[in-house]
């Protein structure tokens, strides 16, 4: 059954809905869903990222190297690795997280089931790429039916601790992108050309009748334009 997806702030803002004017959900701040009592609650947040596709699969992907990025992960060890109901076990500060692959699907989706804010908790990672370049990047935690505002909470600070520290992640990644690109430029003409230095003149060799052999006049050595190139990364 297709979700419609209806963004409410969470905790007390939700409670007041129905009493005040809705406010604007603050940028990051994960949206709660509130369906039909036999369908999942949902819970998420979309950024855009300054990266390619490719380049956040890869840091997403990179299960050993989670903690790298986000501050929260202490440990982990993938098993089997990423391969549908592999295990994924990790540490998210004081608590062990086991959590079993359902989906995988390189470059755009994995899900997993069992999270810190509860062993039934699903995590869906969705990445878009956009003809610009950059990636829509959407996280949404799936709860069970009438999940108690406290669960809803829970997945919300969870959500928020990986986005943010992935956005921070990409985000310097996206300068480095930038500063390649800036290094692999031409140069500015006129600029970047060096001057070669005229040889020094050699010895002259000694005649073989013994007298005196006139020096050699060593040919004017031109300059010839030399242009600077980077590769790029």
């Amino acid at each position: 059954m297709k979700i419609k997806w209806i963004a409410l702030p969470l905790l007390s803002a939700a409670l007041a809905a129905c009493a005040a004017p809705q406010a604007k959900t603050a940028p990051n701040q994960p949206a709660a869903y509130q369906p039909p009592k036999d369908q999942p609650v949902m819970v998420g947040t979309d950024i855009i990222a300054q990266v390619p596709q490719a380049q956040v699969w890869a840091l997403l992907t990179d299960v050993d190297n989670w903690g790298a990025w986000n501050s929260k992960v202490t440990k982990v060890s993938h098993g089997a690795g990423l391969n549908v109901g592999a295990d994924l076990s990790y540490g998210w500060e004081e608590k062990s997280v086991t959590a079993t692959l359902e989906e995988i699907k390189e470059p755009e989706r994995m899900v997993w089931k069992g999270a810190r804010s509860g062993d039934n908790v699903r995590m869906r990672w969705t990445l878009t790429g956009r003809p610009d370049n950059t990636t829509l990047i959407s996280l949404r935690a799936e709860l069970k039916p009438n999940a108690s505002q406290t669960a809803i909470a829970n997945a919300g600070n969870e959500i928020s601790a990986w986005i943010s520290t992935l956005q921070a992640a990409l985000s310097k990644k996206a300068a480095d992108i930038q500063a390649a690109a800036a290094a692999a430029a031409p140069a500015p003409k006129g600029k970047g050309r060096k001057k070669l230095h005229k040889p020094a003149a050699k010895a002259a060799p000694k005649a073989l009748s013994g007298t005196a052999a006139a020096p050699l006049s060593p040919a004017a050595a031109a300059p010839t334009a030399a242009s600077a190139s980077a590769a790029a990364k």
